[in-house]
Protein backbone atom coordinates (compact mmCIF):
# COMPACT_ATOMS: atom_id res chain seq x y z
CA UNK A 1 0.00 0.00 0.00
CA UNK A 2 1.19 3.32 -0.76
CA UNK A 3 1.23 6.68 1.89
CA UNK A 4 1.82 9.69 1.26
CA UNK A 5 4.08 11.49 4.09
CA UNK A 6 3.79 15.61 3.90
CA UNK A 7 5.87 17.90 5.99
CA UNK A 8 7.61 20.52 5.38
CA UNK A 9 9.54 19.41 8.86
CA UNK A 10 12.30 17.36 6.63
CA UNK A 11 13.02 15.26 9.96
CA UNK A 12 9.56 14.19 10.52
CA UNK A 13 8.94 13.34 6.88
CA UNK A 14 11.89 10.78 6.96
CA UNK A 15 11.50 9.33 10.48
CA UNK A 16 7.64 8.35 9.47
CA UNK A 17 8.78 6.97 5.91
CA UNK A 18 11.59 5.29 7.35
CA UNK A 19 9.24 3.57 9.84
CA UNK A 20 6.46 2.68 7.18
CA UNK A 21 8.71 1.08 4.49
CA UNK A 22 9.84 -0.99 7.82
CA UNK A 23 6.47 -2.02 8.70
CA UNK A 24 6.17 -2.93 4.66
CA UNK A 25 4.25 -0.27 3.21
CA UNK A 26 5.43 2.02 0.24
CA UNK A 27 6.00 5.38 1.13
CA UNK A 28 7.06 8.75 0.11
CA UNK A 29 7.43 11.71 2.01
CA UNK A 30 7.10 15.72 0.79
CA UNK A 31 8.46 18.97 2.52
CA UNK A 32 6.55 21.16 -0.41
CA UNK A 33 3.07 20.91 0.09
CA UNK A 34 2.90 22.33 -3.78
CA UNK A 35 5.15 19.28 -5.19
CA UNK A 36 3.26 17.20 -2.63
CA UNK A 37 -0.22 18.49 -4.37
CA UNK A 38 0.82 17.75 -8.22
CA UNK A 39 2.51 13.95 -6.94
CA UNK A 40 -1.52 13.56 -5.38
CA UNK A 41 -2.95 14.42 -8.95
CA UNK A 42 -1.39 12.25 -11.10
CA UNK A 43 -0.70 8.92 -9.07
CA UNK A 44 -2.62 6.75 -6.94
CA UNK A 45 -2.38 5.75 -3.24
CA UNK A 46 -4.03 4.51 0.12
CA UNK A 47 -3.44 7.29 2.30
CA UNK A 48 -2.34 10.75 3.21
CA UNK A 49 -0.30 11.71 6.40
CA UNK A 50 -0.68 15.52 6.62
CA UNK A 51 0.88 18.41 9.17
CA UNK A 52 -1.29 21.31 8.83
CA UNK A 53 0.88 24.41 9.31
CA UNK A 54 3.27 24.80 5.98
CA UNK A 55 4.23 27.77 3.75
CA UNK A 56 1.86 28.00 0.45
CA UNK A 57 -0.11 25.15 0.71
CA UNK A 58 -1.62 24.31 4.17
CA UNK A 59 -2.87 20.67 5.15
CA UNK A 60 -6.21 22.11 5.52
CA UNK A 61 -5.52 23.20 1.74
CA UNK A 62 -4.58 20.30 0.55
CA UNK A 63 -6.99 18.11 2.43
CA UNK A 64 -9.59 19.92 0.76
CA UNK A 65 -8.21 19.41 -2.54
CA UNK A 66 -7.59 15.78 -2.33
CA UNK A 67 -11.31 15.35 -1.30
CA UNK A 68 -12.80 16.51 -4.60
CA UNK A 69 -10.54 13.83 -5.93
CA UNK A 70 -9.67 10.85 -3.52
CA UNK A 71 -11.54 9.80 -0.71
CA UNK A 72 -8.59 7.84 0.85
CA UNK A 73 -8.25 8.06 4.62
CA UNK A 74 -6.46 11.29 5.46
CA UNK A 75 -4.56 11.33 9.09
CA UNK A 76 -3.64 14.83 10.53
CA UNK A 77 -0.05 15.05 12.50
CA UNK A 78 0.44 18.62 13.46
CA UNK A 79 1.45 20.30 16.67
CA UNK A 80 -1.62 22.61 16.69
CA UNK A 81 -3.90 21.36 19.81
CA UNK A 82 -7.09 23.15 19.93
CA UNK A 83 -10.40 22.15 19.04
CA UNK A 84 -11.16 25.01 16.49
CA UNK A 85 -8.42 23.08 14.30
CA UNK A 86 -9.16 19.73 15.41
CA UNK A 87 -12.86 20.64 14.10
CA UNK A 88 -11.58 22.25 10.96
CA UNK A 89 -9.31 19.18 10.24
CA UNK A 90 -12.10 16.98 10.76
CA UNK A 91 -14.80 19.01 8.83
CA UNK A 92 -13.10 19.11 5.85
CA UNK A 93 -12.58 15.35 5.38
CA UNK A 94 -9.99 14.50 7.51
CA UNK A 95 -10.11 10.78 9.19
CA UNK A 96 -8.01 11.49 12.23
CA UNK A 97 -5.92 14.12 14.11
CA UNK A 98 -2.36 12.94 15.94
CA UNK A 99 -0.88 15.41 17.93
CA UNK A 100 2.84 16.22 17.91
CA UNK A 101 5.37 15.62 19.74
CA UNK A 102 3.72 11.65 18.52
CA UNK A 103 4.72 8.42 19.59
CA UNK A 104 5.80 6.42 16.46
CA UNK A 105 3.67 3.18 17.98
CA UNK A 106 1.00 5.24 18.21
CA UNK A 107 1.00 6.50 14.38
CA UNK A 108 1.38 3.31 12.85
CA UNK A 109 -1.28 1.46 15.20
CA UNK A 110 -3.46 4.30 13.82
CA UNK A 111 -2.42 3.64 10.14
CA UNK A 112 -3.24 0.14 10.14
CA UNK A 113 -6.30 0.48 11.87
CA UNK A 114 -7.53 2.81 9.24
CA UNK A 115 -6.39 0.84 6.41
CA UNK A 116 -8.35 -1.86 8.01
CA UNK A 117 -11.68 -0.09 8.42
CA UNK A 118 -11.30 1.05 4.78
CA UNK A 119 -10.53 -1.87 3.57
CA UNK A 120 -13.61 -3.93 5.45
CA UNK A 121 -16.23 -1.18 4.55
CA UNK A 122 -15.22 -0.83 0.74
CA UNK A 123 -15.60 -4.40 0.39
CA UNK A 124 -18.76 -4.50 2.40
CA UNK A 125 -20.80 -1.68 0.39
CA UNK A 126 -22.81 -2.72 -3.04
CA UNK A 127 -21.69 -1.78 -6.26
CA UNK A 128 -25.36 -0.94 -6.38
CA UNK A 129 -26.16 1.03 -3.01
CA UNK A 130 -28.04 4.14 -3.65
CA UNK A 131 -30.57 5.59 -1.38
CA UNK A 132 -32.53 9.02 -1.25
CA UNK A 133 -32.15 10.96 1.49
CA UNK A 134 -34.55 13.80 1.44
CA UNK A 135 -32.92 16.61 -0.79
CA UNK A 136 -29.48 14.24 -0.98
CA UNK A 137 -29.03 11.32 -3.77
CA UNK A 138 -26.71 8.90 -1.02
CA UNK A 139 -23.88 6.68 -3.06
CA UNK A 140 -22.19 4.45 -0.47
CA UNK A 141 -19.69 3.06 -2.46
CA UNK A 142 -18.60 6.03 -4.55
CA UNK A 143 -19.09 7.63 -1.20
CA UNK A 144 -20.69 10.65 -2.35
CA UNK A 145 -23.76 12.49 -1.85
CA UNK A 146 -25.53 14.72 -4.71
CA UNK A 147 -27.75 17.51 -3.63
CA UNK A 148 -30.58 17.84 -5.79
CA UNK A 149 -31.74 21.21 -5.81
CA UNK A 150 -35.78 21.38 -6.18
CA UNK A 151 -35.45 23.71 -9.25
CA UNK A 152 -33.29 21.56 -11.25
CA UNK A 153 -30.17 23.07 -10.80
CA UNK A 154 -27.33 24.21 -8.85
CA UNK A 155 -27.27 20.50 -7.93
CA UNK A 156 -23.54 19.48 -6.18
CA UNK A 157 -21.72 16.15 -5.48
CA UNK A 158 -20.45 16.39 -1.83
CA UNK A 159 -17.55 13.84 -1.35
CA UNK A 160 -17.48 12.23 2.19
CA UNK A 161 -14.13 11.04 3.83
CA UNK A 162 -14.50 7.46 4.77
CA UNK A 163 -15.02 7.89 7.78
CA UNK A 164 -17.73 10.29 7.63
CA UNK A 165 -19.46 7.71 4.89
CA UNK A 166 -19.26 4.83 6.70
CA UNK A 167 -20.93 6.98 9.56
CA UNK A 168 -23.86 7.65 7.42
CA UNK A 169 -23.94 3.92 6.22
CA UNK A 170 -24.65 3.13 9.56
CA UNK A 171 -26.96 5.40 10.25
CA UNK A 172 -28.93 4.75 6.90
CA UNK A 173 -28.72 1.06 7.89
CA UNK A 174 -30.57 1.72 11.21
CA UNK A 175 -33.16 4.38 10.20
CA UNK A 176 -35.18 5.96 12.75
CA UNK A 177 -33.30 3.97 15.67
CA UNK A 178 -31.40 5.84 18.73
CA UNK A 179 -27.90 4.56 18.22
CA UNK A 180 -25.58 5.23 21.65
CA UNK A 181 -22.40 6.34 21.48
CA UNK A 182 -20.94 3.16 22.49
CA UNK A 183 -23.29 1.16 19.25
CA UNK A 184 -21.79 4.07 17.23
CA UNK A 185 -18.02 3.77 18.26
CA UNK A 186 -17.87 -0.08 18.49
CA UNK A 187 -19.79 -0.36 14.80
CA UNK A 188 -17.32 2.11 13.15
CA UNK A 189 -13.67 2.14 15.03
CA UNK A 190 -14.46 -1.64 15.75
CA UNK A 191 -12.79 -1.12 19.00
CA UNK A 192 -14.31 -1.49 22.67
CA UNK A 193 -15.74 1.94 23.54
CA UNK A 194 -14.77 3.53 26.60
CA UNK A 195 -16.93 6.66 27.22
CA UNK A 196 -15.06 8.75 23.93
CA UNK A 197 -18.65 10.15 22.96
CA UNK A 198 -16.04 13.54 22.21
CA UNK A 199 -14.92 11.35 19.03
CA UNK A 200 -18.07 10.68 17.53
CA UNK A 201 -19.53 13.50 18.06
CA UNK A 202 -16.91 15.39 15.99
CA UNK A 203 -17.52 13.20 13.62
CA UNK A 204 -21.21 13.73 13.31
CA UNK A 205 -20.61 17.40 14.00
CA UNK A 206 -18.67 17.72 10.51
CA UNK A 207 -21.36 15.31 8.69
CA UNK A 208 -24.07 17.87 9.55
CA UNK A 209 -21.57 20.88 8.14
CA UNK A 210 -21.78 18.93 4.84
CA UNK A 211 -24.91 17.80 4.54
CA UNK A 212 -27.42 20.50 6.82
CA UNK A 213 -30.50 18.85 5.20
CA UNK A 214 -30.22 15.73 7.21
CA UNK A 215 -32.49 15.32 9.88
CA UNK A 216 -29.70 13.95 12.52
CA UNK A 217 -31.14 14.25 16.05
CA UNK A 218 -29.23 14.60 19.16
CA UNK A 219 -30.78 12.02 21.99
CA UNK A 220 -29.11 14.10 25.00
CA UNK A 221 -27.27 11.86 26.77
CA UNK A 222 -27.48 8.35 24.43
CA UNK A 223 -26.65 9.42 21.15
CA UNK A 224 -27.87 9.85 17.63
CA UNK A 225 -31.41 9.44 15.67
CA UNK A 226 -31.30 10.05 12.03
CA UNK A 227 -35.27 10.33 10.92
CA UNK A 228 -36.05 8.91 7.99
CA UNK A 229 -39.61 9.36 6.32
CA UNK A 230 -39.05 7.21 2.95
CA UNK A 231 -37.80 3.96 3.69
Amino acid sequence: MKIVIVDDDKDIGEILEIALQDDGYDSVAFSDSEEAMAYLYQNEYDMVILDIMMPSLTGYDLCDRIRKINDVPIIFITCLDDDESLTKALELGGDDYIRKPFSINEVMARIGAHLRRYKINSEKQSDSFMRKLGPYAYNAKERTVEYQNDNGKDNRIIRLSPLQNDILCFFVDHPNEILTYKMLYEAIWKEEYINDKGTIMVRVSSIRSKLPKLDIESIRGQGYRMIMSEL
